[in-house]
Order: structure tokens, then sequence, then C-alpha cells
């Protein structure tokens, strides 16, 4: 288990399944529409925008990095605790 799958278990958040999406051709936005995943986390800029633009929400964390990474599908978070408040409000 991953660090981000022992960060779901351990604070029990509702989330259905954790894929990689390094195994699909297309990438991220591939793998997000074969599984119908509703929302992608995400910190790569490039990654994030590819998936808002394939018509998926993504939580955004901020990073140093992504500060120009600007969408209507796109939702910037400062961490992991975040996440969490967003998931189970």
């Amino acid at each position: 288990m991953n660090s981000a799958e022992l960060w779901v278990v351990k604070n029990k958040l509702p989330i259905d399944d954790i894929v990689c999406a390094s195994e699909y051709i297309n990438g991220k936005p591939e793998c997000a529409l074969i599984h119908n995943v509703t929302l992608f986390i995400e910190d790569n800029p490039a990654h994030a925008f590819s998936i808002a633009n394939s018509g998926i929400d993504v939580l955004l964390l901020d990073k140093p990095y992504n500060q120009m990474c600007k969408h209507e599908r796109i939702t910037r978070v400062k961490d992991w605790e975040e996440v969490g408040s967003l998931l189970l409000s």
C-alpha cells in the first residue's frame, strides 16, 4: 500500500478505489474516464489541466510549481487534510 492509500484508510475517507494512471497510454485523463472517476487529486499542473479539460473535477495540491494552473474544474487545496475535509463535508 502506498502513502496515499495508507492516508485514505487511516482517515476513513469515502474513496471507492485508487488506481495507477501510469498504466494507460493516454495517461490520467484516459484512466479517469475508463474508471468513471468523478474527482482526481493531483499536484502536477499539466496533468491537472488535461484532466480538467476532459470534464473531471480536480483537487490540486498547492505547490510553488503549479501556481499558474487555473481552470473552472480545478480547486486548489493546501494539503491532504484539506482534501479530507472537502471529501467528508
